[in-house]
């Protein structure tokens, strides 16, 4: 019982330290991506 309880508690930590770390590099490339589709649609003058 105790394994399953340690394991358990080992996926919840490593689960939130993944979501912690890879939310933001996801949000800052998108910022990037939808930079790249603005530009490539711009109009010249």
């Amino acid at each position: 019982m105790t394994a399953l309880i340690s394991g358990a508690l080992a996926g919840v930590f490593v689960f939130a330290s993944h979501m912690v770390k890879t939310t933001p590099l996801i949000l800052l490339a998108e910022v990037f991506e939808n930079a790249e589709l603005a530009e490539s649609h711009a109009h010249e003058p």
